[in-house]
């Protein structure tokens, strides 16, 4: 874990950009760490987890821009920052890390651990165009967390990840990924994402 947080900056990143990605303190230190906006976010959560992964990231914000974190909610849920340079931030985390995308443009980050059962699930989200890029379940967990990423991004309602997005290549090398959001015949988003994996056990996309 010496290797973390793992932050990439806008010197490294397109459009002022900002990548923060951290394991997950345990509950107490997060408590502890938390300021009162923090505790007032989570006053309605009955779950423990969900306090922990909402802690975490407001927390790895307030260490890493070292500034009070002004945060408010859409409807749909989705985090705005409030009186920040970054006018779109996108946020994911897993049972044990959390990520975080700043940026001056749309974007989008998701992280996962590589053990969850992606194979138990798959119909539900390749589709049969898709399997040619499958060849072990590693490739069905660069699409699922791709899809996640770009569905975060479109910012529409009622998409579904079989139907409506499309993961189009997959490229190791280069460690890009592309894919595509079309919703009533209409293309919303196409773009490509970057693949990074932070510790053997996890996977992560982002993009912009």
């Amino acid at each position: 874990m010496s290797n973390f947080p793992l932050i990439l900056r806008s010197d490294k990143m397109p459009c002022g950009a900002m990548l923060l990605v951290d394991y997950i303190p345990s509950y107490e230190a997060l408590i502890a760490a938390a300021d009162d906006a923090d505790r007032a976010s989570i006053a309605g959560f009955s779950s423990p987890s969900r306090c922990r992964e909402r802690l975490a990231w407001r927390e790895l914000l307030r260490r890493e821009l070292r500034m009070p974190v002004a945060v408010s909610y859409l409807p749909s849920g989705r985090p705005l920052l409030q009186g920040s340079a970054f006018q779109f931030i996108s946020v994911s985390h897993c049972a044990d890390m959390v990520a975080v995308v700043l940026s001056d443009a749309r974007c989008g980050v998701d992280v996962e651990r590589l053990d969850r059962r992606f194979a138990a699930v798959a119909e539900r989200y390749i589709s049969d165009e898709e399997l040619s890029l499958v060849h072990s379940d590693y490739e069905r967990a660069v699409i699922w967390v791709a899809k996640e990423c770009l569905y975060k991004m479109a910012h529409c309602e009622g998409l579904d990840l079989k139907e409506h997005i499309r993961i189009e290549a997959i490229d190791g090398a280069t460690s890009l990924v592309r894919g595509v959001v079309r919703h009533h015949d209409k293309e919303l988003l196409r773009c490509e994402l970057h693949l990074l994996q932070p510790d053997p056990e996890h996977i992560l996309l982002y993009a912009f």
